[in-house]
């Protein structure tokens, strides 16, 4: 939430694969964080949504200090479908992926019934197979930060890595400053 460096890099690599039919993420508001998180991801965002469908969510309110409805213009702009909560997102990315999963049965039955179930256009039919493929291989998760998220996955037979990581100097802005001019 305070260095966007990670998910920038992670967000390219997806970008140029293949396999990313979806990309679900939050973007995390308030102090502590970023001064603007949505504008560092735009760029990412952007390339990724040339070939993938990106859903977003800007958890935060009106009063944090990253202004909520400019961090969700910069995403709309960026390319990303923003929804107003992290759940409403889930779904329809779920409903997204629910779709192309039926797009791709009717594609197997003949190609004659895939013309004429679904009108389309080439790279909406590619993306929606792509989402498909994608949906239908093992999910694996990289946690970053609170470890309840890694351990309910865990305890749920799903393969996670947890990283441990907690802001510099607890997310406190004045002590994470003064530990930067030690630092240096």
């Amino acid at each position: 939430m305070l260095d966007s460096n990670f998910r920038v890099s992670r967000m390219k690599e997806a970008g140029g694969s293949s396999d990313l039919a979806v990309l679900l993420l939050d973007v995390v508001l308030g102090h502590g964080v970023a001064a603007d998180p949505a504008g560092d991801l735009a760029d990412a965002i952007a390339n990724v949504a040339r070939s993938a469908v990106v859903v977003a969510s800007v958890v935060g309110t009106a009063g944090d200090p990253q202004g909520h409805a400019a961090q969700v213009e910069r995403l709309e702009a960026a390319g990303a479908w923003v929804l107003p909560s992290n759940a409403q997102a889930a779904r329809a990315a779920a409903m997204i992926a629910e779709r192309t999963a039926w797009a791709a049965a009717q594609s197997e039955k003949s190609e004659a019934s895939r013309h004429a179930v679904r009108s389309e256009t080439p790279l909406a039919l590619d993306r929606r197979d792509r989402i498909a493929g994608f949906l239908a291989k093992d999910v694996s998760v990289v946690n970053i930060g609170l470890e309840a998220f890694a351990l309910d996955l865990a305890s749920r037979n799903v393969p996670i890595v947890h990283v441990g990581w907690k802001p510099p100097a607890g997310g406190n802005l004045h002590l994470a400053k003064l530990l930067a001019q030690l630092a240096d």
